[in-house]
């Protein structure tokens, strides 16, 4: 059923003071008018400000509302200051009991007893609930060629939570949301009021406030039953022995002091001891004050219950989701930790979205060069400046991170998916390009189709063509290798544009999300691997005769030398299931296993032995085999990590035991050639040191003579008895690679593992 309350408001003695007629003229919508049954609003009515500039003593306000009862209900009318139902439930507000008999044919008019709001009550709801603004920028920092710069992250949803705490059970209320402008830029404004009831709240537990505060209280009260974890309040009769533990039979109680604000000074509770000791003896539980003071170190700055009890100004954290590319993402989101306690009424925040944002590069972090050129800027996530271009000795060329120390950007080839990106002049006409390459310093042949794969970019602004006013959305423009005039081309940046004009009142340009990216090349089943050398070819579309003209092999944006445009990438592919493999080898790969069938890179358990004390003699442990072995003993095991093409990164080794438990083997052993010199374990450390002395003493026509080869090889550990127990053991060893795929470390990417199992009995 539909029902209706009809009033008159009276502010005619709040306008009879200037600081309080200020106050009320603030704000567009100050007063709220609400129909509350049961703890629940039915219907509300937010008073606009020009309402009450008409007349303030008589401000007609009129409450439609549904309920399910046949007969009217009674309810009560509620005013109040404009804020969130939570807050406008709890505060206190001008109440009028509205009885069934008030209804005539479902509406109530109350027109004829003019309710006046007092100046008293008024300057409560001002002392109560404050204004607050929060302004900001969402932005996704990236690194650039000459540093890092932050891009603006449009369209993105901005969330603020009030935070509340309790021992380690949280909860976040939200108090305001916005929507980031073009540039990133958002402002939330909302009412805050120092509530003096609340709502029963939802809490829920914070792993890392319950981890913290656990450890600090466990030696003074043991552990915690799961059971005292519904709640904060039952957690709390817990520590203060109001509720008692399961476990039977129960100690004789205790009598200890415990002063809190909550419970007041020297109450005197009944403390149990909670049956955690085994023999069942009496502890001394520490008082709550007690416990309490000995968190505070751990969060010192932390001012939540029970450090703090009453919390009359918002604490917030933010919560930053976008829809990019069709899904919405969460691309920031903050914990308990990075709450700002006790914010002030104008607060202003930079927040730093993750790698899942569109974001819109900003022009002067990336500055387009002058002239009709080209220039190359990035092979995936690497800029062109850290790929070699020295022939040497050693030849380096296409190779990222040359002549490095890093422990994994080090002489890194490429493989797989290669995104290639770069910006053309300002002064470039070119509407389209194709893709030219040049294998170990051969011709230079145009790309095939087959290997190069389209991809999308997006701008952010109303779809082309859509009539004023049209919200802004993320408009997807493909960008695909296709043929025009017997050539396979990628369209330009500048060509997308002219196809996909903006609307005349958009004000922001285009705003790319992605302003350098080239083509993607597909760099397996080309010609194998080794030195590549990339450039582009630009043509001018010409729409009269629909024929592309003005070929140009696109130049460098250098002054001097003026030269073409190139970039050096060197490949090294691998087959992970090389057929030559299960033909040439005996052990276990493929399906089934952890083993993949390729060299690139392969590994090994060669043997595995073990050696008495006083002994030299080396005893094969097989595969499942049980041995017995003193704490004097060794175990020695020969094994094999290797890289056909000689670009091995690293490998490592664990033995895993018992439940979830392991060790890292090279580092609890010795470590020794087997024969093979150059035992890294990283491609590091065959550069330096005595393995970089050895590599000296090889012949100059040794690949191993000077980076960036290392094949690996045979090599051996040994640990003493001492390091094992009782129990089967699973030796695990890890190889990879250097190769950069996509932006992923190398240690991801082309690796291979190997197994072996046994079983020790300590004697």
């Amino acid at each position: 059923m539909k029902y209706t309350v009809k009033l008159v408001l009276d502010l005619s003695e709040i306008k009879r003071y200037p600081e309080l007629r200020k106050a009320l003229y603030k704000e567009k919508k100050p007063i709220k008018v609400a129909v509350v049954r049961n703890g629940k609003i039915l219907g509300a009515k937010e008073i606009d400000i020009e309402e009450i500039r008409k007349n303030e003593s008589k401000i007609i306000v009129n409450i439609e509302f549904d309920d399910a009862s046949k007969e009217p209900p009674g309810i009560y009318v509620l005013i109040g200051p404009n804020v969130a139902e939570r807050e406008f439930l709890a505060i206190e507000t001008r109440k009028i009991w509205v009885s069934p008999k008030r209804f005539k044919k479902n509406i109530a008019d109350l027109t004829k007893d003019k309710i006046a709001i007092h100046k008293e009550l008024f300057k409560r709801w001002l002392w109560l609930c404050r204004t607050f603004t929060i302004t900001g920028r969402v932005v996704k920092r990236v690194k650039t060629d000459s540093g890092y710069c932050d891009e603006a992250v449009p369209g993105a949803k901005v969330e603020a939570y009030d935070v509340d705490c309790w021992w380690f059970w949280w909860k976040r209320d939200l108090v305001g949301s916005a929507i980031t402008n073009p540039d990133g830029t958002f402002e939330i404004k909302f009412k805050w009021c120092c509530l003096l009831w609340f709502h029963p709240p939802i809490w829920v537990i914070d792993p890392d406030l319950l981890r913290y505060i656990t450890k600090a209280i466990k030696p003074h009260i043991g552990p915690i039953p799961p059971e005292v974890l519904k709640s904060p309040v039952e957690f709390e009769e817990f520590l203060t022995g109001k509720i008692k533990s399961p476990v039977s039979p129960q100690p004789k109680a205790l009598k200890t002091s415990i002063e809190t604000e909550e419970y007041g000074k020297n109450s005197v509770f009944e403390v149990k001891n909670l049956g955690f000791v085994k023999d069942k003896t009496m502890v001394t539980i520490s008082p709550l004050k007690d416990l309490i003071a000995k968190i505070r170190p751990i969060f010192p700055i932390l001012p939540c219950w029970p450090f703090r009890p009453r919390d009359c100004t918002p604490d917030i954290v933010f919560k930053v989701t976008q829809d990019c590319n069709g899904e919405e993402n969460i691309i920031y989101d903050e914990s308990l930790f990075q709450t700002r306690w006790n914010i002030p009424t104008n607060l202003n925040v930079t927040l730093f979205a993750n790698e899942k944002a569109c974001s819109v590069p900003d022009p002067l972090c990336e500055e387009v060069p002058p002239g009709d050129c080209l220039k190359f800027t990035r092979i995936n996530c690497i800029f062109v400046k850290d790929i070699g271009t020295d022939i040497g000795p050693p030849d380096l060329r296409g190779y990222a991170h040359p002549g490095s120390t890093h422990e994994y950007k080090i002489d890194n080839p490429f493989a797989e998916t290669i995104r290639v990106k770069g910006l053309f002049g300002a002064g470039s006409d070119v509407d389209y390009f194709k893709v030219q390459y040049s294998y170990n310093g051969g011709v230079f042949k145009d790309m095939p189709k087959e290997n190069l794969i389209g991809f999308t970019r997006s701008y952010w602004a109303p779809p082309p063509g859509s009539p004023p006013s049209t919200p802004a959305k993320w408009n997807h423009v493909s960008f695909i290798p296709h043929e025009v005039d017997g050539k396979i081309v990628y369209k330009t940046l500048k060509k997308a544009e002219e196809e996909n004009p903006l609307p005349a009142d958009w004000t922001w340009g285009y705003l790319w999300n992605d302003l350098d990216t080239l083509f993607l090349w597909n760099s397996k089943n080309l010609e194998g691997d080794g030195l590549y050398t990339l450039r582009l070819v630009g043509y001018r579309w010409n729409e009269t005769t629909n024929k592309l003209e003005n070929e140009h092999i696109m130049q460098t944006c250098e002054i001097e030398p003026f030269q073409e445009e190139r970039v050096m990438i060197r490949i090294d592919n691998r087959d992970a299931d090389d057929p030559l493999y299960e033909l040439n080898e005996a052990r276990p790969c493929g399906s089934g296993t952890i083993h993949l069938c390729t060299y690139e890179p392969d590994c090994d358990f060669i043997k595995v032995a073990y050696i008495k004390s006083g002994t030299t003699e080396e005893t094969e442990i097989k595969p499942c085999d049980i041995i017995e072995l003193t704490d004097n003993d060794y175990i020695v095991i020969h094994f094999k990590a290797s890289d056909r093409d000689g670009h091995l990164l690293g490998y490592e080794m664990k033995a895993h035991w018992e439940e979830n438990k392991e060790f890292n083997v090279l580092a609890e052993g010795t470590l020794e050639p087997d024969p093979n010199q150059l035992v890294g374990p990283l491609y590091k450390d065959t550069l330096i040191g005595s393995q970089g002395i050895y590599r000296s003493t090889l012949p100059v026509t040794d690949p191993e003579h000077d980076r960036p080869y290392w094949f690996g090889g045979n090599f051996k550990v040994t640990l003493t008895g001492e390091k094992f127990n009782t129990c089967a053991y699973t030796l695990k060893l890890h190889v990879w690679k250097r190769t950069i795929v996509g932006c992923q470390k190398p240690y991801y990417v082309h690796g291979n593992w190997c197994s072996y199992s046994f079983t020790i009995k300590k004697v």
